[in-house]
């Protein structure tokens, strides 16, 4: 969940290179924990689920 405040908060507020370079991060750290290590898919997929999920309720907040 903090993963997905931490990007909503920053698309949010305008630092968009910031944001672009958080993101790549982040999308980078779940592929290679999907692709790379059968034991941490489902953190991995919690991961990117818990994120999306408080990046749209965050958002939604703020309209």
């Amino acid at each position: 969940m903090a993963a997905g405040l931490l990007l909503a908060s920053i698309w949010l507020f305008g630092a968009w290179d910031v944001a672009l370079a958080v993101t790549a991060v982040f999308g980078g750290l779940v592929t290679v924990l999907l692709a790379g290590a059968p034991g941490w898919r489902p953190f991995a997929t919690a991961l990117a689920v818990l994120a999306a999920v408080a990046a749209v309720v965050l958002v939604a907040v703020a309209r």
